[in-house]
């Protein structure tokens, strides 16, 4: 199943640290996450959103380089 699709669903809590857990091990999906994060279908942005809060801590320096985007996400969402 592809990362938009999976994004998409109803996610539960294991589900999202799952993934938080393969974008910590994955450049590539770590970045699709992020672009997800933009996606016009609220439940793949919101879904994109939680996984990036439950990166790992060694992922600091990375969620550090894309803070500013963030925020800026964060400050106008609603959930």
């Amino acid at each position: 199943m592809e990362l938009e699709s999976i994004l998409h669903q109803k996610l539960g809590i294991t589900r999202i640290k799952e993934l938080a857990f393969l974008a910590a091990s994955d450049p590539a999906i770590r970045s699709d996450i992020m672009t997800f994060t933009h996606s016009d279908d609220r439940r793949t942005g919101v879904n994109a959103l939680w996984v990036l809060t439950h990166l790992p801590l060694t992922e600091i320096k990375w969620l550090r380089s894309v803070r500013d985007e963030l925020t800026d996400m964060l400050l106008t969402e609603t959930d």
